[in-house]
């Protein structure tokens, strides 16, 4: 009973209205009854959660040790971003992207700079950064004359699992097995870097962490506007997603070409277009990824 309903008189307390049986009495385990589990395994903490341990006393929970996950840049033609531009030459971007995304996701991140495009080189460099949970290429796994993560992880003896996987963008990836590391091998456009990662490498890392949850929540949006693509692949489209009179709505944001870094920086979610949808019209109904 608030203090302001009681009165101290000589030899007692006078109150100023009836009280209830047990009015104002917590009972022994009406928050949480004993045996019951207070926080799920595989749950992420949060500052609500480190409250709750905190009042039972437990000051040293059971936890999971991040991954750690390396970043390999490759490319002749990439820089450091504070290096002087020549011709043919591109800043480095990825890793920069990756390793934000590996942190929010639940990892360590650590790059370790650029290899160039020579077989000899990359074998050196993978080798070296096997130590890993996890370890993150950018480029190279296409089918050119100058994509050699493959020949190179070939020729290591890793067991190659995947190369190639029906989506768009990043259908250039690769996932292979190496001496107890995962490779990732990531395309290099950003677009592509950015939507392999959040789709086939950040359940991965989920799954590491024990997550109860592994793969992204989605919720269903109306498009505002009509958008076609070109084939049977999975499509996933950086768009922006906003809510006006009660409708969750959502407009592709610029050309969705793989190499252009303003499409990224003006989305906010994921558009999946699954494989057998060639047109959406508006106010078509359709699944996002909030980002």
């Amino acid at each position: 009973m608030a203090g302001e309903k009681v009165r101290r008189e000589a030899g007692g307390i006078l109150l100023s209205q009836p009280v209830r049986p047990w009015q104002g009495v917590r009972r022994t385990g009406e928050d949480f009854a004993e045996g019951s589990a207070v926080v799920q395994s595989g749950t992420v903490l949060h500052a609500r959660h480190l409250g709750l341990l905190a009042a039972l006393g437990v000051m040293r929970p059971r936890v999971v040790c991040r991954p750690h996950i390396r970043i390999l840049a490759t490319g002749s033609e990439l820089v450091d971003p504070d290096d002087e531009l020549r011709d043919g030459q591109i800043r480095l971007s990825s890793s920069y992207a990756l390793e934000g995304l590996v942190r929010s996701a639940g990892g360590t991140a650590e790059a370790c700079g650029i290899v160039p495009d020579k077989k000899k080189r990359l074998r050196k460099s993978i080798k070296e950064h096997l130590s890993a949970d996890i370890l993150l290429t950018t480029g190279g796994v296409s089918s050119g004359k100058f994509d050699l993560i493959a020949e190179a992880l070939a020729d290591l003896g890793a067991e190659i699992l995947v190369h190639g996987v029906n989506m768009r963008p990043g259908s250039a990836f690769l996932f292979a097995h190496l001496k107890g590391t995962m490779i990732f091998g990531l395309p290099g456009n950003p677009a592509s870097t950015v939507a392999t990662f959040l789709e086939l490498v950040r359940p991965t890392i989920w799954t590491m962490l024990g997550r109860r949850e592994t793969t992204p929540r989605r919720i269903v949006a109306l498009m505002e506007h009509e958008f076609s693509k070109k084939d049977d692949r999975r499509q996933f489209v950086f768009a922006h997603c906003t809510h006006r009179e009660g409708r969750c709505m959502v407009s592709v944001r610029g050309r969705q070409d793989a190499g252009l870094q303003s499409t990224l920086a003006d989305a906010n979610c994921l558009i999946v277009v699954p494989e057998h949808v060639t047109r959406l019209m508006a106010d078509d109904p359709v699944e996002i990824e909030f980002l």
